[in-house]
This record gives C-alpha cells, sequence and structure tokens, in this order.
C-alpha cells in the first residue's frame, strides 16, 4: 500500500507541474494573440480605406472611358479639379501600396495560423492533464478515505468519554494533523499531532506517526509518556534516515500525549513542542511541551512528564497550532493568535457550552476571522470533557 500511495503522490505532483506549465503557456498565447490582434487592425482597416479608394478612381475612369466611347459630352473633370491621368497614377500607387499591405498581411496570418496550431497542441496538453489531474484528485479523495478510516472514530470516543468534540480540517484533501486514541484496561491514550508539511507529505507522515504509535503501546502499555514519545523520536529518525548531514529540511511531527489513569483519576502529559489545555473553574492550564520535535534535532532535548490530578467537570484541550496560526481579522494580515485562543475556551466553559456546541463555536469563530483568507495549514482541536 505504502509503494501504491508513493506513486500516486509522484503523480500528483507531476500533474501540478504540468498544470502549471500549462497555464503559462495559455496565459503567453493570450498575451500574444491580443497583441497581434493590435498590430494587425491598422493593416486591415488601411486596406479597406485603400479597395475604397481605389473603387472610387476605377468608378470615375470607367465613367470617363465610357463617356468618351458614346461621343457624349466629356465628363467635366476640370471643374472637379481631376486629371485622368493623375487617377491613373494614383490608382497604380494605390495598388501597390494594397499589394504592399497584403503582403504583411499575408505573414501577419502565417504568425496567427501558427499560433493557433500551437493553440490547439496547448488545448491538447490541457485536456491531457485534466485527465491527470482527475485521475490524481481521485486517487488522493481515496488516500483520505484511507486516511479517515485509520482514524479513530466518533463511537471509539464515545466509549470513553461522556462529552467531547474533534474539530479536524485539512487545508487540503488529506491531513498532515492526525489524533490517535487508545485504551488499555484503566490507561487512555490521547494523542494530537502535527506533522511537518500538509497535504500528501504531511499525511505520509502522519500515516507513520500512527502506526509507530500502534506499535508502541500494543508491545508495551505500561509506558510512560515521555518514554513514548522517545521510542517514537528515535523510530521517526530511522525510518527517514536524517542525520545532521542530510540537507533537506528535517521532517517529523510536533505532539501532545497525554495518558488518564481512570482509576486513579490522574493526567500524565508529556510533550514536544505542542502544549495542552486543561480549563478548571474558569481557569485554564498550560501543560508545557519541551522544545524539541518528534525527528531529528540539532539539539536532542529530553521529554518530560507532568502529573496532575483530574477534578470532576475538567476540560481537556488537545490542538496543532493551524487555529490560532490562521491570518484574518480586518486586513487580512493578523494570526488569531493563542491568547484569543485561550479566552474564547475559557468564555466557552464560563458560559458552560456543551462540548459539541463549542466545536460549532470555534469553527464559526475562525471562519469570521478568516472570512476570504485561505486556510494556511491544517486544523486540529480536540475537547474532552473528565466527569
Amino acid at each position: 500500500m505504502t509503494t501504491l500511495m508513493i506513486l500516486k503522490i509522484l503523480i500528483a505532483i507531476l500533474t501540478v507541474l504540468l498544470l502549471f506549465i500549462a497555464v503559462k503557456c495559455l496565459k503567453i498565447r493570450a498575451k500574444f494573440e491580443r497583441k497581434f490582434e493590435q498590430k494587425l487592425k491598422p493593416y486591415l482597416i488601411q486596406i479597406n480605406d485603400l479597395q475604397a479608394e481605389i473603387k472610387r478612381l476605377n468608378f470615375l475612369i470607367e465613367q470617363y472611358k465610357n463617356q468618351n466611347k458614346k461621343s457624349l459630352e466629356p465628363l467635366d473633370l476640370t471643374k472637379a479639379n481631376i486629371d485622368i491621368n493623375e487617377l491613373i497614377a494614383e490608382k497604380q500607387r494605390l495598388e501597390q501600396e494594397k499589394q504592399s499591405l497584403k503582403e504583411k498581411t499575408k505573414k501577419l496570418w502565417e504568425q496567427s495560423l501558427a499560433i493557433h496550431r500551437e493553440k490547439d497542441r496547448i488545448d491538447a496538453m490541457r485536456r491531457e492533464i485534466e485527465k491527470r489531474h482527475k485521475e490524481v484528485t481521485d486517487s488522493i479523495n481515496y488516500a483520505s478515505r484511507i486516511q479517515t478510516a485509520l482514524l479513530p472514530g466518533e463511537q471509539e470516543f464515545a466509549k470513553i468519554f461522556k462529552e467531547y468534540f474533534i474539530l479536524w480540517k485539512p487545508r487540503e484533501i488529506v491531513s498532515g494533523d492526525f489524533y490517535w486514541l487508545n485504551r488499555f484496561k484503566n490507561r487512555i491514550f490521547l494523542v494530537a499531532a502535527d506533522c511537518t508539511g500538509h497535504g500528501v507529505p504531511g499525511a505520509f507522515m502522519s500515516l507513520l506517526g500512527i502506526s509507530f504509535l500502534n506499535e508502541i503501546i500494543n508491545s508495551n502499555p505500561y509506558l510512560q509518556a515521555n518514554e513514548i514519545l522517545e521510542i517514537l523520536r528515535q523510530k521517526v529518525i530511522n525510518s527517514l534516515g536524517e542525520t545532521e548531514d542530510t540537507k533537506r529540511p528535517k521532517d517529523g511531527m510536533d505532539m501532545a500525549l497525554i495518558i488518564i489513569d481512570a482509576n486513579k483519576n490522574t493526567l500524565q502529559y508529556s510533550g514536544a513542542n505542542n502544549p495542552a489545555y486543561i480549563v478548571r473553574n474558569q481557569d485554564i492550564i498550560e501543560l508545557k511541551p519541551v522544545r524539541a520535535p518528534i525527528g531529528y534535532y540539532l539539539v536532542e532535548k529530553k521529554f518530560k512528564n507532568i502529573d496532575l490530578e483530574l477534578q470532576p467537570n475538567d476540560v481537556i484541550y488537545l490542538f496543532s497550532d493551524g487555529y490560532f496560526d490562521q491570518f484574518g481579522g480586518p486586513d487580512g494580515k493578523t494570526k488569531f493568535t493563542r491568547k484569543r485562543f485561550k479566552q474564547l475556551l475559557i468564555e466557552m466553559n464560563k458560559r458552560q457550552l456543551p462540548l459539541e456546541d463549542q466545536k460549532l463555536v470555534l469553527w464559526e469563530v475562525l471562519k469570521e476571522w478568516k472570512k476570504d483568507t485561505r486556510q494556511i495549514d491544517d486544523i486540529l482541536v480536540i475537547g474532552v470533557k473528565w466527569t
């Protein structure tokens, strides 16, 4: 399955490049055709004027000849200030000018034919690109269904939490943000992660993360939160083959992991760049992460645990940075910010909004904030209430 998905990704990248080239070619062709039409128009006007003038002169010449041939009263050209020889000379000059313009027009038409041939070639390329694009889009849509199937479903959350919500909005069809839920006896594992990149590359990283988490927890469900992150980091580094000498952007993921002991009502948190928030009695507790990713880092830092006791009605939030990094506001260039995000969480809990309503409020507030500004990153916010 992995090899097939990689091939589909490569096809997607190639398709995007071809589409970009085709669009550029179409723009260049349209621009050239506009210039060509502007350049050709004066010549056509001149030819029409010359043809009209030649037609007028031919009429006068024929009228003069016919009158002389019939021995009628000669046409009084002196009154019209017209001399027959001058008319004939003017006609010859106009004929020569007309011929010159025809030659120029012929060259322009040849250029036009070349443009139309190029247009046909580009149109054929565009149709092929559209066909390939549809095939790739269909493949990515199928990959999205696979990714969604690997994420925990609503029913899995409902078995563990009486109240919860999952706000998951990929920037593209597939997402680099993922969440993960598992339970072993009294231990509940919940993860929110943000992989390097978004779209297809991010989705590949998310599949690695989900696969490794399943492997780590299934092999030893009694690990501490920081131990899970340490093992996960090493697996990611090994699988990607990253070292200090790797000459490319370092791949990996940011993550917040909590382990809830349902019997003891305790929570253990460990984070890689991603914090977690607990709203309690209209106040917010921030669980701060270690400033290091799950992946290669020049200065490797050990992950740490934060332990605390849970109280009834505590609301736990895990998230990626996509929500509060979204641009919008009056000028469309201002980030939503963590501060506004925290205030919104506190205000919703102050009003005792059910978590399913909180999800709607979070999304509506962000849509109002960004308006017509495009979504810049994948968005993930998870809320669960401990009762």
